[in-house]
């Protein structure tokens, strides 16, 4: 986890150094390339617990694929474009509050005091992060 935190720091500073020279799409579209070039040998190491996909698994790979990686990536980098590395990195901790404000709409799970006072508490350190 710590190595992943310095990678995305090391992402956040690259990606916002290189936006002044590249668009966002350009930026997304090699991330996704060379993403992709990448991991694909570790596929591999999983190919015999491969099974048949069904539509459903078809449609939530699509939703992943275009909603999650590359529509969130482009908006991540024209992100980069307009604040700081630091203000955008920050952002990415609201993640956790969509996904539970989601889940108690679309999904009905309960609502619970703690995870309001969390949400709470990361909408309240992203804004005073983004203040900076």
């Amino acid at each position: 986890m710590l190595v992943a935190g310095i990678a995305w720091g090391v992402y956040n500073f690259v990606a916002k150094n290189i936006n002044h020279k590249y668009t966002p799409l350009t930026i997304t579209f090699y991330q996704m390339v060379f993403g992709g070039i990448f991991l694909i040998p570790l596929t591999f190491i999983e190919m015999d617990q491969w099974m048949k996909p069904t539509p459903v698994s078809l449609i939530s790979l699509l939703f992943l694929a275009i909603g999650c990686s590359i529509i969130a990536f482009i908006l991540y980098n024209f992100g980069l474009k307009g604040l700081s590395a630091s203000a955008t990195a920050s952002m990415i901790n609201v993640m956790p509050v969509v996904g539970l404000i989601l889940g108690v709409a679309f999904m009905g799970d309960p609502l619970l005091i703690k995870q309001i006072v969390g949400g709470a508490i990361v909408l309240i350190g992203v804004k005073m992060s983004s203040e900076s």
